[in-house]
């Protein structure tokens, strides 16, 4: 459930934010652009929900250079894909899984613990492939169980309350008429014996 919720999440923001601002500036660099993307990337992971973000771009032969990350230090850095990971660039595909924090590219992520991992592809304003890596926390998936727990379990336990209201009628007359019947039979014994 949690890789699907965050599946749908990197689709949403690699097509509605990191596509429209993937511009040529960007490509190139540009700090105006890498600030309007970090801008915008940090209103989106402000509620805590996404741990890292990184932007990727091509570098050809099972290799991609972050183009923007929310770590500094890796905007520019060229590090080699896993081959699923790679196959996702110029398609609409997501894959996701738990993290290995042992690449080298999640150096900086290693004190996070547990994460997960989704690459989603899509196209830049320019048409460009580009790859929207986003990291999630499992720590909060423990309290969000809960919490689904409380919204889905009070449905079942209405379900067969309201059965039960439905039926107690039913069953109480049923009740009075077997009980009339053996009333019946007891006064038929009597009376042939």
């Amino acid at each position: 459930e949690a890789k699907r919720d965050a599946e749908v999440a990197a689709k949403a923001i690699a097509h509605s934010i990191v596509a429209p601002l993937g511009s040529d500036d960007f490509h190139a660099g540009d700090r105006a652009a890498l600030a309007k993307m970090g801008q915008v990337m940090e209103n989106r992971s402000r509620d805590g929900s996404i741990a890292h973000i990184k932007v990727w771009g091509d570098a050809g032969n099972g290799n991609g250079t972050v183009l923007w990350s929310d770590l500094v230090p890796l905007i520019g850095q060229t590090f080699v894909l896993e081959d699923e990971e790679y196959a996702v660039f110029g398609t609409d595909d997501t894959v996701s899984e738990i993290s290995n924090l042992d690449k080298v590219e999640n150096r900086l992520e290693r004190g996070d613990g547990q994460l997960i991992e989704v690459y989603t592809g899509t196209r830049d304003a320019s048409g460009t492939p580009i790859l929207l890596e986003i990291y999630l926390s499992t720590a909060a998936l423990p309290s969000e169980m809960r919490t689904l727990m409380r919204e889905i379990l009070p449905l079942p336990i209405l379900a067969l309350i309201a059965l039960s209201l439905a039926t107690l009628p039913l069953a109480v007359s049923l009740a009075h008429r077997v009980d009339r019947g053996q009333q019946h039979i007891r006064r038929l014994l009597i009376i042939g014996a």
